[in-house]
């Protein structure tokens, strides 16, 4: 029987205890020597945080001057939307066809009434009041209330150092009558059996009201209403605008101040490629007004009716002219 002998073995003999915690000891040195190591220097921290402070800065500077950037936009197109200038409010000129006994819903014609401002007039001032407060202006109050038929008694510089909104056709307003006459514009309102607005020159029908009878045959109720809209130089004062709003019916009125908006202006004013690209990116009006957003302007618009609802204004008719006296062009959608 042979005996067999042991296999040399190739496990490493054991080393000592004192070495192996010796060597552990150095190598959780080294570790963590290492991990420190691995950390910013103190001038890789300050040069963070200085970047940091930088960034925060150029962040609150150009958030800033956005929001500069923004009013000065609205302020622009505000201007030449309705050529009103900063410096003052300008005086709400309203008709008021109607007067009411107080107390009462009997209708009278004495002006010692309380006078009916209609549907139209009242939405229209109160959206450009709130369009002249998003435009940046810093006066704190509304523009002033006059009624149309106050306004002739009011001191010279009322009537001749503020920008104006008249609001109602000359029919309604009686301060429209006396002013419209001055501002030769290519139309004219008309009663024929409905009211209508015709070309001034050649007497031709652009828009009107239309009605239907309310089931109770109590009456007729519009159902289409047209509007029209005018940024004119004030007769008085060449400084100062007049923007005038009136419709055929009361609802024309709010169609007309609705329709005036960024996506029509460029219609309105006929701006060429260039120019409505500008526009579009606002380059212009903010950075500079270009001589065709100067000129005066006047516009038709209708839309559908119902109740005291209106559609979307639609553009129908669209004049430009550089000055008083001048040609009116119609820039849409062709020449009327």
């Amino acid at each position: 029987m042979h005996s067999i002998s042991a296999l040399p073995s190739k496990t490493p003999s054991a080393l000592p205890v004192s070495q192996v915690n010796s060597n552990s000891k150095i190598d959780i040195l080294s570790a963590i020597d290492s991990s420190f190591s691995l950390l910013p220097s103190k001038e890789t921290i300050y040069d963070w945080g200085g970047g940091a402070v930088v960034g925060l800065l150029l962040t609150v500077i150009i958030s800033s001057s956005a929001q500069v950037l923004r009013r000065i936009s609205q302020r622009s197109i505000l201007q030449v939307m309705t050529g009103f200038q900063s410096d003052n409010l300008p005086v709400a000129i309203i008709g008021t066809p109607m007067w009411a006994i107080p107390g009462t819903t009997e209708l009278t014609k004495s002006t010692y009434a309380l006078p009916l401002i209609g549907y139209g007039p009242l939405v229209s001032y109160a959206q450009i009041a709130s369009r002249l407060s998003r435009g940046g202006s810093k006066m704190p109050k509304l523009p002033e209330i006059l009624l149309g038929s106050h306004y002739w008694s009011q001191p010279e510089d009322k009537k001749r150092d503020h920008d104006i909104l008249l609001f109602g056709f000359p029919a309604g307003n009686s301060a429209t009558a006396q002013l419209e006459p001055m501002f030769n514009l290519p139309f004219q309102f008309r009663t024929n059996g409905s009211r209508e607005i015709i070309s001034t020159q050649e007497q031709k029908q652009l828009a009107s009201a239309k009605y239907s009878v309310l089931p109770d045959n109590s009456h007729k109720a519009a159902v289409r209403d047209a509007g029209i809209i005018a940024r004119m130089i004030h007769p008085l004062n060449s400084k100062r605008k007049i923007l005038y709003i009136a419709g055929c019916e009361t609802f024309g009125v709010k169609i007309a101040c609705e329709g005036l908006n960024i996506a029509q202006l460029p219609r309105i004013l006929g701006l060429d490629s260039v120019l409505k690209l500008l526009f579009r990116l606002r380059i212009v009006p903010t950075l500079w007004i270009p001589k065709p957003f100067r000129v005066e302007f006047a516009a038709i618009f209708e839309a559908n009716v119902v109740g005291l609802s209106t559609g979307e204004p639609s553009l129908a008719f669209a004049w430009v002219r550089k000055q008083p006296g001048d040609e009116w062009i119609c820039t849409w959608p062709g020449k009327v």
